[in-house]
């Protein structure tokens, strides 16, 4: 997710899903069925993380096929 917009008292964000092939170089482009949702989740993360680390400017969600994910935030410098 990446903050498109913000004006101090309201946030928005735009949802980009991809994923990777095997032999395929570049991430592939995925279009679900409820874009969303997933979204939503993601920044309801945001109850976990300390005050001053809510103001993240993208969200990167990874899922690994073990099961296992990434979650990491990047900030405006």
């Amino acid at each position: 997710m990446i903050e498109i917009a913000s004006d101090g008292r309201e946030r928005q964000f735009e949802a980009r899903y991809t994923y990777l092939r095997a032999n395929v170089p570049k991430p592939v482009r995925l279009q679900p069925c409820d874009a969303t949702s997933p979204a939503k989740s993601v920044h309801e993360f945001n109850e976990f993380l300390e005050p001053e680390k809510r103001q993240w400017k993208r969200a990167i969600l990874t899922f690994k096929s073990d099961g296992k994910f990434d979650l990491t935030y990047d900030y405006a410098q």
